[in-house]
Parts: structure tokens; C-alpha cells; sequence
């Protein structure tokens, strides 16, 4: 009988299909009039996100925008404990702790069918680029969870499953926020407000590009924002 069961066992786990875990490199979200980036009183906060992408270990690309029944994809922030590192006319700071998250929703779906948060393993921080009207932000971070719903992305990957390979481990964002045209923010004495932002999670810190890179990232997404 022992024999029997080992046998049959033996058998399921030959005859059952393996399935294959895809895994995610890297994340952007791109904020135009459907999120909000902010800074108020040592405090930036992050909110809404209308499309992006999904890069996978495989270099593909899987569009939010071309998924059936895409909704949004949004990544909400606090960053707090701020520092400010201004100098002569160039803001720039450093925020010491905070948390975030980023969801990718689909109609038919109760929940995100993609969902990543986690908290800073080191400082946020934020300077102005001269002349450009805009702000880059990069941060060493730690995912505390990341979950995906198998059944709608068995679909998209043909058999596959989505994983975030890192739970507990170091990632890395990288922001680019656009502020106001004409607006010359010199320290963060004041506050902003900008509803044009595009950031990027990579699945290991040691990804994160140089201010240079981060331009050319800036200026694609924007360019994929204007093609949907």
C-alpha cells in the first residue's frame, strides 16, 4: 500500500506541469493629471499614477495602457524627516524615513493584480536640476511585500507567473518631478506642487542610474505617455 501511494505521488508530480515564475526588474509609473506629487512642511507625498510599465527578467515589456481592462496604476508616498541641503539657489534635500506602494489595477478584479510596498533602507533624496524645472529623486529601499494575482497573469504570460525575487531585500527608485513651468524653487523653505512625475522601481538597488540615464528615462516616458 505504502508503495502504492509513493508511486502515485511520484507520478502527479511527474505528470503535473511546472509552472514558470517570471520575475519583475523594474516598474514605472507615469503621473500626468492623475497624480500629484507634493511637498509641505518636511513631508513629500506622492499620490495617483495613470499608466506605466512592467519589465521583466526576460527584457519584456508588458504596457498597463494595452492590458485588458487596465484602470490605473498608482504609487502612493510619505517621505518624512526631511533635511534641507540647499544651496545657493539649488534646492536639494534629504528625507530620512518613509514608506511606499504601487498597485497596477484591472477591471473584473477585486484587488491590485500587481501590488509592491516597502519602506527606506536609506535617505530620499531630492535636488533641483538648474534650468530644467525639474526635481530628481533617488533612494535605496527595502520591499516589504510584493503580491500578484496568478490567475490574471497565467493570461498575460502564457502559463507563467509574475514574482518579485527580493522580498526583504534592497531596490531602488528613482524620480523625476516636474514642477510648474516657470517656477524657480531654491530650497524647500517652501512647499511644491507638480501633477507630472514619472518614477521607476528597480528590482536591485545597484540598478540605479546615473542623473545622466535618469534624463533619457524621463524623456522616454514621457514620449511613451504621448503615444497612448
Amino acid at each position: 500500500m505504502k508503495k502504492f501511494l509513493v508511486l502515485s505521488i511520484m507520478m502527479f508530480l511527474f505528470l503535473t506541469p511546472a509552472v514558470n515564475a517570471v520575475e519583475v526588474e523594474a516598474i514605472q509609473i507615469i503621473q500626468t493629471l492623475g497624480g500629484s506629487s507634493t511637498y509641505s512642511g518636511g513631508t513629500i507625498n506622492w499620490s495617483g499614477g495613470v499608466t506605466g510599465w512592467i519589465m521583466t527578467d526576460a527584457g519584456n515589456f508588458y504596457f498597463s495602457d494595452s492590458l485588458t481592462g487596465f484602470t490605473s496604476m498608482p504609487i502612493t508616498a510619505n517621505f518624512t524627516s526631511m533635511t534641507d541641503t540647499s544651496s545657493g539657489g539649488v534646492a536639494s534635500a534629504s528625507f530620512a524615513s518613509g514608506t511606499w506602494s504601487i498597485s497596477l489595477n484591472i477591471t473584473g478584479y477585486a484587488g491590485p493584480v500587481a501590488y509592491i510596498a516597502g519602506h527606506l533602507s536609506s535617505s530620499y533624496n531630492e535636488a533641483e536640476v538648474v534650468n530644467e524645472g525639474r526635481l530628481e529623486g533617488k533612494a535605496v529601499v527595502i520591499v516589504d511585500t510584493a503580491t500578484f494575482n496568478d490567475a490574471f497573469w497565467t493570461t498575460v504570460l502564457n502559463g507563467s507567473t509574475l514574482t518579485w525575487d527580493g522580498i526583504g531585500e534592497l531596490a531602488g527608485i528613482i524620480s523625476n518631478t516636474y514642477l510648474p513651468s516657470g517656477t524657480n524653487y531654491q530650497s524647500y523653505a517652501t512647499g511644491y506642487s507638480s501633477e507630472n512625475m514619472i518614477v521607476t522601481l528597480y528590482a536591485d538597488e545597484s540598478q540605479i542610474p546615473e542623473p545622466a540615464t535618469m534624463l533619457l528615462l524621463s524623456i522616454g516616458g514621457l514620449l511613451l505617455r504621448k503615444r497612448s
